[in-house]
């Protein structure tokens, strides 16, 4: 029998008084889900050790345009963002990975128009970040070093 891979990462929002959802899916199954992130979560998945495609899905939804202060300047006074750390498969840490194959799709929370970007670890719009590795993990992560 195979030995699972283990995903971990931990989500934390910058203020927990302000109700931001979350949603983890991994390969079309919600793992985890919550209307508001009061506390940093570690977010924990086992899935088979077999050659194929995933793709791990995290949502933030639930930020009103309130819970950003911007001066008479535009200049932002004060947000809240929702923050991703830590990522991990077997122990290996994906961080730089996200950052170069994550994709964060948002259209402003509604103010402007659908853009995707690589992803940086907050999230200050309602919107969707997709990663897409292979397994096994070792193999997958040899091509990109």
């Amino acid at each position: 029998m195979e030995k699972p891979c283990t995903l971990r990462f931990t989500v934390g929002s910058t203020n927990s008084a302000v109700p931001l959802g979350l949603k983890v899916i991994f390969d079309n199954s919600v793992i985890y889900t919550t209307t508001h992130m009061d506390a940093n979560v570690q977010i924990e998945h086992q899935f088979p050790d077999v050659y194929g495609e995933h793709e791990l899905l995290i949502e933030m939804f639930g930020k009103k345009s309130e819970y950003t202060k911007i001066d008479a300047a535009g200049h932002i006074l004060s947000d809240v963002l929702l923050t991703c750390s830590d990522v991990e498969i077997d122990g290996v840490p994906l961080g730089l990975y996200m950052g170069i194959l994550a994709e964060y799709c948002h259209d402003y929370n509604g103010t402007r128009s659908m853009k995707s970007h690589n992803f940086a670890g907050p999230m200050g719009y309602n919107g969707l970040v997709s990663f897409k590795f292979r397994t096994p993990v070792y193999l997958w992560e040899l091509e990109y070093n």
